[in-house]
């Protein structure tokens, strides 16, 4: 789909951003879980590939394809956080919870302010 409504828009070096997009957000968790398979489910690996190649997409260069995956994957991990907090204080129990629905709040977000987020970067 990336393929081909880059090819449409005329823009196929989006196609490029977009892999490089997928490959950094999908790096950023896998290695983590190749470290520790329990911490890290191969959801949220799978996840950060979907989630970078999108926003590698929306990206203008290659740069700004790494800014805005690191972008969503710091606001994931506080949001992560928080929502780790949260579910502790109020159910009072320990083990895991999902990352994804963190990371995947976080992506959307990127995505609403990916326009400023890359004026910012570029100090437009």
């Amino acid at each position: 789909l990336v393929v081909v409504v880059s090819l449409a828009y005329d823009v196929p070096s989006a196609i490029e951003w977009a892999v490089i997009g997928a490959v950094v957000y999908f790096l950023a968790l896998f290695v983590p879980h190749l470290v520790y398979p329990e911490g890290m489910g191969f959801g949220d690996v799978k996840l950060a590939l979907v989630m970078g190649l999108y926003l590698g997409w929306l990206a203008t260069d290659r740069l700004s394809s790494v800014y805005l995956v690191v972008v969503s994957l710091m606001l994931g991990c506080v949001l992560g956080v928080v929502f780790g907090v949260a579910v502790r204080l109020v159910t009072r129990r320990d083990g895991a919870f999902p990352f994804g629905p963190a990371l995947a709040a976080a992506t959307v977000v990127v995505v609403v302010f990916s326009e400023p987020l890359v004026r910012n970067y570029l100090g437009v």
